[in-house]
């Protein structure tokens, strides 16, 4: 008998331990609601089993077990809408530093936009088991027609000729509509929640491949211009979702160093169409300016003044800071650069890093803020990011779904 009465208290000792550690409790902190770009102070904020579980107001006096927060600012993780993390990160040391350089820049999402799936699966499992800590990654397959070369080794495995069933060599032309759809739901069975329309696709291609994707519940993502098919203006009005990188607006971005009027009014329509039909713009700025596309400011300047949605993402990780080592996470300079180069205020770049991520996965309510019921990927700060986006450098505490982390 007194065994089992032993053996019941240390069940019972073991469970009480374990709701403790799931439980967090941030006390007395200055909420910043990235949706409207404001403050709201004095809030105290349960965390429970990787959740937001409750927010009240704070009481007059800290209590045992909660974390003084008081002066701090608690904003949700940062979201990347434009990365290519199962490129980068193909074993566990590389998942491992991008894991580490993403998140101490607080970025704790990640929308995968083209990569080895595998490669993901396998970083989501370290994750998962605890081997290490990480944003959450969501991908899409990647579809490209025509004349383009990929890596094979990137696809081996794959029956596709090197291609596997998130990515591929897809002729819309050449295929039934029974074709597309058994492709669409290859993909789907992979986890990905819908498609990177890559290159080369017509108005008519994109006219038959949108629409089955969408109705499977797959999201339609493409390039803003396909190269030899499809303009800027036929992908704004052809059913996507978001449209990649600002630079290709005007289409033929390879030979351009400046606007001209004719592409200004061009890239204006563009624009309207976008506004429209809802399309939003991942405009990628950084990375044109280290590839000598300056004018990508001014189509995003046209862009904003225009009303179209954006995101902040990176496509890729910058090189070497001088007298440092290894790639950076390129997150904070693409929100510097919507605001000091293209004119965009503070609220709204920290909204599209938020609250815009969050939507283009459907995950509003759930990502990118801090609400009740949210997941618990939160920033404690020192100073009001709504003021100053250098807040952003200073995280005082990182917590990923609910845990605090190590930043560093």
């Amino acid at each position: 008998m007194k065994r089992i009465t032993l053996s019941l208290l240390l069940s019972v000792m073991a469970v009480a331990f374990l709701y403790a550690e799931n439980k967090l409790v941030l006390y007395n902190c200055n909420i910043v609601d990235t949706e409207n770009g404001k403050v709201i102070p004095g809030k105290t904020i349960h965390v429970e089993n990787g959740k937001i579980v409750k927010i009240e107001n704070a009481k007059k006096k800290l209590k045992k077990g909660q974390t003084d927060a008081t002066g701090k600012f608690v904003m949700p993780g940062l979201i990347d809408s434009h990365m290519h993390w199962g490129s980068f990160a193909p074993d566990s040391a590389s998942a491992e530093y991008m894991s580490k350089i993403y998140l101490k820049e607080g970025v704790t999402t990640v929308r995968d936009m083209g990569g080895n799936v595998k490669n993901i699966h396998n970083y989501l499992d370290w994750v998962k088991d605890g081997i290490m800590d990480g944003p959450r990654i969501y991908y899409c397959s990647f579809w490209a027609t025509g004349e383009y070369y990929i890596n094979p080794a990137d696809f081996k495995g794959s029956e596709h000729k090197d291609w596997a069933p998130w990515s591929r060599m897809f002729s819309v032309k050449d295929s039934t509509d029974t074709a597309i759809e058994k492709a669409v739901l290859e993909a789907k069975e992979t986890g990905c929640m819908g498609f990177k329309i890559y290159v080369n696709y017509t108005p008519e291609e994109l006219a038959r491949m949108i629409p089955i994707m969408k109705k499977h519940g797959m999201k339609a993502w493409a390039h803003s211009s396909q190269y030899n098919g499809a303009k800027a203006i036929d992908v704004a009005n052809s059913g996507v979702e978001v449209m990649s990188h600002a630079y290709m607006l005007g289409d033929d971005f390879q030979s351009v160093k400046e606007l001209t009027p004719d592409m200004k009014e061009y890239i204006n329509k563009v624009c309207q169409a976008m506004k429209k039909n809802n399309v939003v713009l991942d405009p990628t700025i950084v990375i044109s300016l280290y590839n000598d596309m300056e004018f990508a400011v001014d189509i995003m300047k046209l862009a904003h003044a225009t009303g179209v949605k954006f995101l902040v993402g990176t496509d890729y990780m910058l090189p070497p800071a001088k007298g440092e080592e290894g790639f950076r996470c390129a997150v904070l300079e693409e929100m510097e650069a919507l605001h000091d180069k293209c004119g965009i205020s503070i609220p709204e770049v920290l909204r599209a890093a938020t609250v815009g991520g969050a939507e283009i996965l459907d995950m509003q309510g759930r990502l990118g803020c801090v609400t009740e019921g949210a997941e618990a990927d939160l920033l404690v700060l020192d100073a009001n990011p709504l003021q100053s986006l250098n807040a952003l450098k200073h995280i005082d505490t990182l917590i990923v779904r609910g845990k605090v982390v190590n930043k560093e």
